[in-house]
């Protein structure tokens, strides 16, 4: 069986802040940024409104901000995964003073994506691939997680950064490779309700990693953990 650590948590906003305040107080004791990536989809946004009306939190100065994967449209955008987390949580921290690295999606996706994988390599000098303190990932019905899709090309990238064109959205997309999402020291898929309830219980049979549903084949060192809550998790 995949090996998951599996967190069942009613308050997933508590408990994502938890590892949240886990790899700055790592960092800080190593005199550093805490260097982590975030995710789009809709349960993080409980998770950067909530930040965005505490602004006291985390010390600003000791994060390092990144993102897993991002559509191809500006900032503005309501699909912008960078965007929603400007609107929710970083225009609300009016002296921010982390790093903060979106996306440049004022180019086409395949020089994005290079000019991404150029700017981890400034910032993560010497480290190859770059390490994450802490990932935080989402998992889609069908298993998708960042922008890998099922099968997607993208699952075999050994570069850092990918602009596959999904099908199924009619679009591409800019994601960050398993080459990297495995070396991140904590990885934490975020996935609540009932609608992810079928998804997760796949996971919690599958013998191996298979790219028939992406999350399976995001290993790092540090078992994985499944941040769900009851109804995720199949409990009443």
């Amino acid at each position: 069986m995949l090996e998951f650590h599996w967190d069942v948590r009613d308050d997933l906003v508590a408990a994502a802040l938890d590892y949240l305040a886990e790899a700055v107080h790592t960092a800080s004791r190593e005199d550093r940024r805490a260097r982590v990536s975030l995710s789009g989809g809709s349960t993080p946004r409980a998770l950067f409104a909530y930040l965005g009306a505490h602004p006291d939190m985390f010390p600003s100065a000791r994060l390092s901000l990144w993102w897993g994967d991002e559509r191809p449209v500006p900032p503005t955008s309501d699909e912008s995964n960078y965007g929603t987390t400007e609107r929710l949580w970083l225009s609300h921290w009016p002296a921010f003073a982390g790093d903060v690295h979106p996306w440049p999606t004022d180019r086409s996706p395949e020089e994005a994506a290079i000019a991404y994988a150029g700017e981890l390599k400034t910032a993560f000098a010497g480290e190859d691939p770059p390490v994450f303190d802490l990932v935080f990932l989402g998992i889609g019905p069908e298993g998708h997680t960042a922008s890998l899709f099922p099968d997607s090309d993208a699952l075999r990238a050994t570069s850092w950064t990918a602009a596959p064109y999904v099908a199924s959205k009619e679009t591409p997309r800019l994601t960050l490779t398993l080459p990297v999402l495995n070396r991140a020291r904590t990885v934490v898929f975020m996935a609540a309700g009932e609608q992810k309830r079928p998804i997760l219980a796949t996971l919690r049979t599958l013998e191996g990693p298979t790219p028939a549903i992406p999350a399976s084949m995001v290993r790092p060192e540090r078992p994985p953990v499944i941040l769900t809550d009851p109804a995720g998790a199949g409990r009443r």
